[in-house]
């Protein structure tokens, strides 16, 4: 509400930050159209949004099942953290374009995100991306049928997530479905 009567003021900067906490609230609560649409607002009225805003936009537009758009969103913001040397940022992004792009069935590219984020360095700095590291590793086994390879780097990302709480349940979600899916396979 608070957005609309500043936009509405001619405050435009203004708004768009409210916006951009209005999307947050709404990812957070799961209804990505909205969050999609208030990121949108928000960068229609700043001309640009603030990578971890971007990150949002993208996530939420993946979730609305917008892969290619979303991946176009992750991509970008990526770039941005590079140039700015935010090496955490980018981690997170190129995994989250990774994600993406496995949705999409491009696999190989998925893996090349996965390479380029484990290159960074970033994954000391945070256990999420340690974990969400060894999912995308483990995924781009699975997609390339390197089953024997996976089977480890799963179990390693689903125990790593496992100890994150509610922050690691998707990657550990994903990394036992995976696992159930290969092990039957196994020797």
């Amino acid at each position: 509400i608070l957005a609309g009567h500043f936009e509405r003021g001619g405050l435009a900067a203004r708004a768009a930050q409210y916006y951009i906490r209005g999307a947050e609230l709404a990812s957070a609560r799961r209804d990505y159209l909205d969050a999609e649409r208030w990121y949108t607002r928000a960068l229609e009225l700043s001309g640009s949004l603030p990578i971890s805003a971007q990150r949002g936009r993208g996530l939420a537009r993946f979730r609305l099942g917008q892969h290619a758009e979303a991946a176009e969103v992750l991509h970008s913001a990526a770039l941005e953290a590079a140039r700015e040397g935010n090496a955490l940022a980018q981690a997170e992004l190129l995994l989250d374009e990774s994600m993406v792009l496995d949705w999409l069935g491009e696999y190989q590219k998925a893996e090349e995100r996965v390479v380029m984020a484990k290159a960074l360095d970033a994954e000391g700095h945070s256990p999420i991306i340690e974990a969400r590291l060894l999912l995308g590793l483990g995924r781009a086994f699975v997609r390339s049928s390197r089953q024997e390879q996976a089977a480890p780097e799963l179990a390693r990302a689903a125990e790593s997530a496992a100890r994150l709480g509610d922050d690691g349940y998707e990657t550990r979600v994903i990394a036992l479905l995976l696992l159930g899916y290969i092990l039957p396979t196994l020797d």
